[in-house]
C-alpha cells in the first residue's frame, strides 16, 4: 500500500488536496461528490499524477504514499499548489506566481520605456514597433517544425499607459465609445 503510487485531487472551492490511488474510479467519484455546491453543481478542481525525481538519480518515477507521509514532501506539494494554481479569489495565488512576476517586469519595462519617451500624452513614436516584441526564442524549433517565421504575439506596448490612448482613439474611430 506504501509503494502504491499516488494522484492528488486538489479542490480549489474547498482548499483542500486529498490522496487517491493512481488506478481507479470509485476512489474518485466517492470523493468528488463530497466536493459540491448546496445547488447540487460540483466544485472546480485538479486531478493531479506526482512525479518526482529518484532518489538513486535514475530520473522521474510517481510518487507514492510513502513518499506522501513525509512531511516535508507533504509541506512542499501543498505549498507548491498555492503558489501556482488558481484558488478561491482572496485566497493563494490566483493564477500562480510566475504569471504575477512576468506581468509585474512587462509593466515596470513599458512604464521605463514610457518615461524614456518623455511621457506621451497620444500616440508614441515607438508604438508597437518590432523591436518591442514579445516572442519566446523558439526561432529554431519553429523552423524545424517547418513553421511560418511570421507569428501573433504581444508588444510592451501593451502594458504601457499609451495603449489605453490608441484603443480609446481605435474604439472611437469604429464609433464603439458610445
Amino acid at each position: 500500500m506504501h509503494n502504491e503510487p499516488i494522484r492528488i485531487l486538489q479542490c480549489v472551492d474547498c482548499h483542500t488536496i486529498e490522496v487517491l490511488p493512481l488506478y481507479g474510479d470509485d476512489a474518485l467519484e466517492y470523493l468528488t461528490d463530497k466536493h459540491r455546491f448546496p445547488d447540487g453543481s460540483r466544485h472546480f478542481g485538479n486531478l493531479i499524477p506526482l512525479n518526482i525525481n529518484a532518489a538513486d538519480g535514475s530520473g522521474e518515477r510517481r510518487a507514492t504514499m510513502a513518499d506522501w507521509n513525509d512531511p516535508d514532501f507533504r509541506a512542499f506539494i501543498k505549498k507548491h499548489f498555492d503558489e501556482q494554481t488558481v484558488t478561491r479569489p482572496g485566497h493563494g495565488a490566483g493564477l500562480g506566481t510566475t504569471f504575477y512576476d512576468t506581468r509585474n517586469t512587462f509593466q515596470h519595462d513599458a512604464l521605463v520605456c514610457f518615461s524614456k519617451h518623455l511621457r506621451p500624452k497620444g500616440r508614441c513614436h515607438d508604438y508597437k514597433d518590432d523591436r518591442f516584441r514579445l516572442l519566446p526564442d523558439t526561432a529554431a524549433e519553429r523552423a524545424a517544425e517547418g513553421m511560418s517565421r511570421n507569428r501573433p504575439g504581444r508588444h510592451l506596448c501593451d502594458f504601457c499607459p499609451v495603449q489605453t490612448y490608441m484603443t480609446t482613439r481605435n474604439n472611437q474611430a469604429q464609433n464603439l465609445d458610445r
